[in-house]
């Protein structure tokens, strides 16, 4: 009976081991299922030389999507973190390919001073092991810091550029031969600079022109590439001379001093001065003075016509205007109208014509003095509409004419009563 009861409980022990073992495994499994890790180059630099933080997470299955990598602000500090994308790996671990990604920043402290990088996270995603849904963690990044030294061969630069090569380039274009008032040069001058970020470049150009010359420079253009790595980049300023006196002047060389981190040592580079020996313009002196104000008074005349001129022909304008507005308005234009519509046959606008005629006439509507031309274009509409070959139409027409002369005879009689009757002749 003992022997029956041990067997049941061995049997159920085993059962238990069995169904819970796998599932304690998988649990440890998936703990270990993500490798991350982090590193710095280094703990400590010097400002422009940048230390790169490299992030590295790795599973043992793949990325169904990337992960959102985190983002750093940090003051006196700039960041370069490639295209923004990441690096794909692989790795063997404990025997299996895993797949893995890999982001690097590069940090550049721009001052001496100590650095902190604050706490971020990332939120993964890759699949599971066993064939089910996406598995999705979060992973803590800590906080690191480094520090920016400046080495003591190189305390009293200022500004403070290391880099791997430093070198500098000047074109001179223009009156350089021959310099003579008002004449220019051009002077371009290019910083290139390599294993460092060209904004710590300083000002090459002088901002105040030497005597004799006056300056006109434009901004400064800064160009930054990364090769394999390595930041690089240049600085470009362009100043224009103009030669406003003569005499010999001298555009000051530039001068710049930086520290080589490959030799550890302080370098200089130079361009050497412009020297310009600046003649007289010909003819130039009090003459070409009295010319200029000659010329000034000259274009101010010719300004102040221009503008009378142009109030003229907007008074001439309004004035044309106006009196061709009062033209159109007089009893003259709209008889002349009214007969251009009796010999165009056109009933419509004869009507229409005839009753501005008649708004603006001496007689006004006064339907006595219109009874006749008003019978007569009656008459007229009805041949025209008739259907038939309108043979009588042409003198209908004459009749509309005549009628109208007489209209217009006996309306200006009426408006001038005690003037001399007319004898007939010319009824027009």
């Amino acid at each position: 009976m003992k022997q029956a009861s041990l067997a049941k409980l061995l049997c159920l022990l085993l059962f238990i081991l069995s169904a819970f073992g796998p599932m304690s495994r998988q649990a440890q499994g998936a703990e270990k299922q993500v490798v991350f890790d982090i590193s710095l180059s280094s703990q400590q630099t010097m400002p422009g030389v940048p230390v790169l933080l490299t992030i590295d997470i790795f599973v043992p299955t793949w990325f169904p999507k990337p992960p959102e990598m985190p983002r750093y602000d940090i003051p006196n500090v700039a960041i370069r973190a490639g295209d923004g994308s990441v690096r794909s790996l692989r790795k063997r671990v404990n025997g299996a390919l895993w797949a893995g990604l890999r982001k690097t920043y590069a940090l550049y402290p721009l001052v001496a001073g100590d650095y902190n990088l604050p706490a971020k996270s990332i939120e993964i995603t890759y699949t599971d092991p066993n064939g089910k849904a996406a598995i999705s963690k979060r992973l803590q990044v800590p906080t690191r810091s480094f520090t920016a030294v400046v080495p003591q061969t190189a305390e009293n630069l200022r500004p403070f550029i290391a880099a791997k090569s430093v070198a500098l380039e000047v074109k001179n274009s223009g009156n350089i031969d021959k310099p003579v008032v008002g004449g220019a040069v051009e002077r371009t001058i290019t910083a290139t600079i390599t294993g460092g970020l060209p904004m710590v470049l300083p000002r090459m150009n002088r901002a105040q022109a030497p005597d004799g010359l006056r300056a006109y420079s434009s901004e400064p253009v800064l160009r930054e590439t990364d090769n394999s790595g390595v930041a690089a980049g240049s600085r470009t300023e362009n100043t224009t001379y103009i030669m406003e006196d003569a005499g010999e002047t001298q555009i000051s060389g530039v001068e710049l001093t930086w520290y080589n981190v490959e030799d550890q040592r302080v370098e200089t580079i130079s361009i050497p001065p412009l020297v310009l020996d600046i003649a007289a313009a010909p003819g130039s002196s009090r003459v070409s003075f009295k010319v200029a104000v000659l010329s000034l008074v000259v274009l101010s005349s010719l300004a102040i016509a221009a503008i009378v001129c142009a109030k003229k022909a907007l008074l001439l304008k309004r004035w044309f205007l106006a009196s061709r507005a009062r033209y159109v308005a007089a009893e003259p234009y709209k008889y002349a109208q009214f007969r251009k519509a009796v010999n165009a046959d056109a009933i419509g606008p004869m009507w229409s014509a005839m009753l501005q005629w008649q708004a603006v006439s001496h007689s006004g509507a006064d339907k006595g003095n219109w009874a006749v031309l008003t019978s007569a274009i009656i008459e007229l509409g009805a041949e025209t509409y008739s259907g038939e070959q309108n043979r009588c139409a042409k003198g209908l027409r004459r009749k509309v004419l005549l009628a109208a002369r007489l209209t217009r005879r006996k309306n200006r009689q009426r408006a001038h009563p005690n003037a001399t009757k007319s004898t007939g002749l010319n009824p027009r």
